[in-house]
């Protein structure tokens, strides 16, 4: 695996290796997580030239829908007409809150939850049968995302209304999460004990740490009996790590990314 070089508005602007990799049957997929929708002349072409097979982008509530009931997903499909060029497939994050609703926090009403998942619909009935990952936040664990505070039994009742809606209307999209920073096991068994197994097909985590990264391993391992322990009877659940990288915020030097990148 190589280094994805800085891109504009990506999220490597201080991580210089912000990969993913996802495990279906002992087949790795990899990509990386940009920060925009309409690339400028060359990007493609360096996204392509990495040989990874997935972007993974926000799918952002507020930009989409600035008037109730209202979307415009046009600058997505421009992202996705450039991916379907090269061959690549997307992760697309719905995710954040809306000054439209619940006074622009993270949502945590019926009417909030309500909106969230027509719109999360209206984007999964616009690009369905593109391959897309359909992953439910990002990082709702941590009060950057979901605010005021995190708050897990409002993220289960999100994710299930969403979950419900889309298991329902189309059956064969893809949709994981719960995309926690590191792992957080307490957030993460209580998604599962809140029954979010039945929807997800994936489950996502972002296992940022200082230590090497052969360190995960032991991790996934008792992801993977977590997942064993809720799942429903019969349904395997691979795992997507869906964001990690090595930044100097852990005192991780140029030179040390470069090195832990080929280990990740």
């Amino acid at each position: 695996m190589v280094c994805l070089p800085v891109l504009r508005g990506s999220v490597v602007c201080f991580v210089l290796c912000n990969v993913f990799f996802i495990v279906v049957a002992e087949t790795h997929l990899t990509g990386t997580n940009i920060h925009f929708t309409k690339p400028l002349a060359g990007e493609m072409d360096m996204l392509a030239g990495t040989g990874w097979q997935f972007i993974r982008m926000d799918l952002t509530w507020s930009e989409t829908e600035r008037e109730k009931g209202v979307y415009d997903f046009s600058s997505y499909d421009t992202l996705m007409s450039n991916l379907a060029q090269y061959n690549m497939r997307a992760i697309l994050i719905l995710d954040y809150s809306n000054s439209l609703y619940d006074d622009g926090l993270s949502v945590y009403t019926d009417e909030g939850r309500e909106a969230f998942t027509k719109w999360a619909m209206a984007a999964v009935d616009r690009f369905q049968g593109r391959n897309v990952f359909w992953e439910m936040y990002n990082e709702p664990n941590i009060n950057v995302f979901w605010k005021p505070q995190p708050n897990v039994t409002d993220y289960i009742a999100l994710a299930t209304s969403v979950g419900k809606a889309l298991k329902a209307s189309y059956p064969f999209e893809i949709y994981m999460g719960p995309a926690t920073s590191q792992m957080d096991w307490a957030f993460i068994e209580s998604c599962f004990q809140g029954g979010l197994l039945k929807y997800f097909d994936y489950v996502s985590v972002h296992p940022y740490r200082s230590e090497m990264p052969e360190t995960a391993s032991v991790d996934f391992q008792t992801l993977y009996g977590m997942i064993k322990k809720y799942a429903p009877t019969g349904k395997s659940i691979p795992i997507v790590s869906s964001e990690w990288g090595y930044s100097e915020l852990y005192s991780v030097s140029c030179f040390q990314q470069n090195e832990i990148s080929v280990n990740v």
